[in-house]
């Protein structure tokens, strides 16, 4: 683990519950059908303003199916509208959201939502030969312009639930 504090739960319930009255974190329940596994993820860029925040939902398609993994993502890169400059004032960089499927240990595929000074809703597919063991969520934010240097919150990784055999 990476020498920053994880994000206290007081203020990751705010920011998820800010998220969804933004309407930009709503589950992908469209995507699950019966049997599916639907796992609710948040990361943040790991920075005392929370420059950069993701919300969503994971549907882990269980086998047969399991060799895909889908789900909604909602991504706030600040300063949006409502902020206060003085507080969170814009730093030069935007939000990446990278989303990372793993089968033992190995990277099989991935997706990025990036967003600049706003927020996003993005659908996302992850898919492999085999079935998926994990997904993997960090918030990086990188420069618009050559100077500010880039930096990541700390991975979140979420494993395929358990599934009975036979």
């Amino acid at each position: 683990m990476s020498g920053r504090a994880a994000m206290p739960h007081a203020v990751g319930a705010l920011l998820v519950t800010a998220l969804l009255a933004a309407g930009i974190a709503q589950p992908a329940s469209a995507s699950a059908a019966p049997g599916d596994v639907t796992q609710a993820f948040v990361a943040d860029s790991g920075d005392a303003c929370r420059m950069g925040v993701a919300t969503g939902t994971i549907v882990w398609h269980l086998p047969p199916g399991g060799r895909a993994v889908d789900g909604l993502a909602g991504v706030l890169d600040r300063p949006v509208s409502d902020d206060d400059p003085q507080n969170c004032a814009d730093d030069g960089r935007y939000t990446i959201l990278m989303l990372t499927a793993r089968v033992a240990g190995k990277v099989v595929d991935r997706e990025a939502v990036e967003v600049d000074n706003g927020q996003r809703r993005s659908s996302f597919t992850l898919t492999a030969a085999v079935p998926i063991e994990e997904v993997v969520v960090q918030v990086c934010r990188r420069g618009r312009l050559p100077g500010p240097a880039p930096y990541c919150g700390v991975a979140q990784t979420y494993r395929a639930p358990l599934t009975p055999v036979g």
